[in-house]
């Protein structure tokens, strides 16, 4: 993500609030519950420590790593000008899995052959990739995967992703993109998820949003936005900070 300003909210904190994916939700407990945890085994307050809740948040990290890789390479497929070998998250991302050779590299190349022999090259269009978009008036800022740029009616947004399927929260981020490049004067379309599994039996799915699905959902995102800050307010009151 790019760096958020002051007071800005991310378009990817507002999609979390609606929960997430149910199995990233629960390896997030478990992850946190085993960070509890070996900071009591490192003081000494625990002999031993569970195994099965380290592989949890090893498995997390794991998928989160892969997608890294897999969008930093997809990343420089389509603008020549990016050098993903100085990319600090696609660097950390390769060495936290293990080297270029690593099991968990070659999940991410695999996904990245899947996605070259998918792609079919456009011609003539202006590509724009990881895109930022802020708003100031909603004090609101994210990043896009790929933006197709052309006449009125041919913009088009493209979301990747390496998970098992599409959740609600990942049609709610492609909304949110839409409806920020409507702030900046840019109609899109219509958005495509595109989904390229990790897994070795899978083939590539792409979820089609139109103009007024990308409309509906952006007015769900909005009311989601006031919630989550309403929330965050809170939370701010629970801790005596409220209105700082």
């Amino acid at each position: 993500m790019p760096e958020k300003k002051p007071h800005y909210t991310s378009v990817s904190s507002v999609t979390s609030f609606t929960g997430g994916p149910p199995a990233n939700w629960y390896a997030k407990v478990e992850r946190e519950a085993y960070e509890r945890l070996r900071n009591d085994f490192n003081e000494g307050r625990i002999e031993v420590l569970p195994s099965h809740l380290g592989d949890a948040n090893d498995i997390m990290n794991h998928s989160k790593m892969v997608g890294r890789i897999f969008h930093g390479s997809v990343r420089a497929e389509l603008d020549p000008s990016f050098d993903v070998t100085t990319d600090k998250e696609y660097v950390e991302a390769v060495a936290f899995l293990g080297g270029p050779g690593s099991p968990g590299v070659m999940e991410a190349v695999s996904c990245l052959d899947r996605w070259q022999h998918w792609w079919t090259p456009v011609f003539n269009k202006h590509i724009e990739v990881e895109k930022v978009l802020e708003s100031d008036e909603l004090m609101l800022q994210g990043r896009c995967d790929c933006l197709i740029r052309g006449e009125a009616e041919d913009n088009v947004l493209y979301d990747w992703k390496t998970s098992d399927t599409c959740y609600t929260n990942d049609y709610l981020e492609v909304c949110a993109y839409a409806g920020l490049l409507a702030k900046q004067g840019v109609i899109v379309a219509k958005a495509n998820i595109v989904r390229v599994p990790k897994a070795v039996v899978g083939s590539i799915q792409v979820i089609t949003l139109t103009t007024e699905q990308l409309v509906h959902g952006w007015g769900i995102f909005r009311v989601l936005l006031n919630a989550k800050r309403a929330f965050d307010e809170y939370e701010k009151i629970l801790k005596g900070g409220a209105g700082k």
